[in-house]
């Protein structure tokens, strides 16, 4: 493996650290943990898959690259959370994805993650009590996995978690009819597997929903189900049939989407988006044809974190940051903290598109930690920015070494309680600001930590303009 995979293995097992943190602070886990180690009938259902075997192991398919995505890193991070917080017992963990990158590798098998090299295309017989976590919303594959489980000595020692919603299974009710050979169902080729997932619905003994945070939809559209069925029951008899040429058709789009993994190279091309995706604000004459833009959020400061907020961004970004743009100033900000018992302090700077300082900051804290630090820092420079009276308004360039406050700026996770007040200010003033949001390395942002451990030494706020001081 190279020396860079390496390094950057180590960074993203920091952030999956990290972000298995920012999770277990969140009202969406504290509620769900409630109900896997309060509710009674998860008790009961847990023991039932048990059995006689002491630990349930965990199967991921399709959790993507950590190294390009920040939403796989909060799904990882919450699969990781459930065992590490005894919230089920689980044993081994095991995943596969085909865009795993070395460093993706690494990092999970460095975080007791078992990674499969062999594509199984969510084919697993249960054999034993396994949790399968299946956080992408490709339906298939969650079909897949029914069919070759579909009796009830296999579903009983299964739980599952997936994201199709009841809209979905809804949808096939109207499609399925009833005819003289029993039901039938007429769907396109990568619905027809969907058919498993209608029927067992019905034997879904107990079903938890992770639906908190709407915007958080790479986990609050999940939900885990606990099966059972009777020991006598023909699951098939209550299967939807389909014409042969849809089961030829469905089988081929399967064997297509395989094929498609093995010689299409995503992770090439997840990196390539990234690269596009980042240029995208200062590129005047961009289109994106994938694009809907009536998607878009009206607030200008949301729009270009619903386009690119989940993405964790080329690997030179986040060492060097960007580089100063027309029409742009890039605020960059940093918390320090050593522990409660010593002063903590934030600090930032302000550069204008030539890349000259406009202004710089520090300030000292107390009894708060690395995070609330860099929250200030934040805070107090986008007050500097305010009072810079810039006119006309410009675009803003945020960068940060906190990873978990870029995530919340960029809304692709609600900020905890502690963190609420303060946040609920920096969303009003860049309320009206087109903004980029980007996590960076220290090494990219070294001004602003030498600034946050400067201001723990001070005895107040202070501001300078090109190094002088100004208040």
């Amino acid at each position: 493996m190279e020396e860079e995979d390496v390094e950057e293995a180590l960074k993203l097992k920091e952030e999956i650290e990290t972000t298995m943190e920012e999770i277990k602070e969140s009202e969406l886990y504290i509620n769900l943990r409630n109900q896997l180690v309060n509710d009674p009938e998860v008790r009961d259902n847990v023991i039932r898959v048990l059995g006689s075997h002491e630990s349930i192991q965990m199967v991921i398919y399709g959790i993507g690259s950590a190294e390009c995505s920040f939403d796989s890193q909060y799904q990882l991070a919450l699969a990781l959370l459930l065992r590490e917080d005894s919230c089920l017992p689980i044993g081994d963990i095991e995943i596969y994805d085909p865009v795993l990158s070395q460093a993706d590798i690494k990092a999970y098998s460095d975080l007791r993650c078992k990674v499969l090299l062999i594509n199984e295309q969510c084919r697993r017989r249960v054999e034993k009590p396994t949790l399968f976590f299946i956080p992408g919303l490709m339906v298939w594959l969650v079909g897949n996995l029914l069919e070759v489980t579909f009796d009830p000595k296999q579903l009983n020692q299964m739980i599952l978690i997936d994201t199709i919603g009841r809209g979905r299974l809804e949808t096939l009710d109207q499609l399925v009819t009833e005819g003289p050979s029993g039901l039938a169902v007429k769907v396109l080729e990568h619905e027809e597997r969907e058919r498993f997932r209608w029927v067992i619905r019905n034997y879904v003994n107990k079903e938890i929903s992770f639906d908190y945070y709407d915007k958080c939809y790479f986990l609050s559209e999940l939900k885990l189900s606990f099966f059972n069925v009777g020991p006598n029951v023909d699951m098939k008899s209550f299967l939807p049939s389909v014409s042969m040429k849809q089961r030829f058709k469905s089988d081929y789009f399967v064997a297509k989407e395989h094929r498609n993994t093995l010689i299409f190279d995503r992770l090439a091309y997840y990196h390539m988006y990234a690269e596009v995706r980042y240029m995208e604000p200062f590129t005047e004459d961009f289109y994106d044809p994938y694009l809907d833009r009536s998607c878009l959020p009206s607030s200008p400061d949301e729009k270009w974190s619903y386009i690119y907020g989940h993405i964790r961004g080329p690997a030179r970004y986040r060492r060097i940051g960007f580089e100063p743009q027309k029409g742009w100033v890039k605020l960059n900000f940093s918390g320090f903290s050593h522990g409660k018992e010593v002063p903590a302090g934030f600090g930032g700077v302000v550069h204008d598109e030539h890349d000259n300082l406009v202004v710089s900051y520090a300030g000292p804290l107390r009894d708060v930690d690395f995070t609330m630090a860099s929250v200030e820092a934040l805070r107090r420079g986008l007050r500097c920015l305010i009072d810079l009276n810039f006119s006309p308004l410009p675009k803003l360039i945020i960068e940060g070494d906190a990873l978990s406050i870029i995530r919340w700026v960029n809304r692709r996770f609600p900020p905890p309680e502690r963190a609420t007040k303060a946040f609920e200010e920096i969303y009003v003033l860049i309320s009206d600001v087109e903004c980029v949001i980007s996590y960076v390395h220290e090494e990219a942002n070294h001004k602003a930590v030498e600034l946050a451990k400067k201001g723990a030494k001070l005895h107040k706020f202070q501001i300078w303009e090109h190094q002088r001081k100004v208040i």
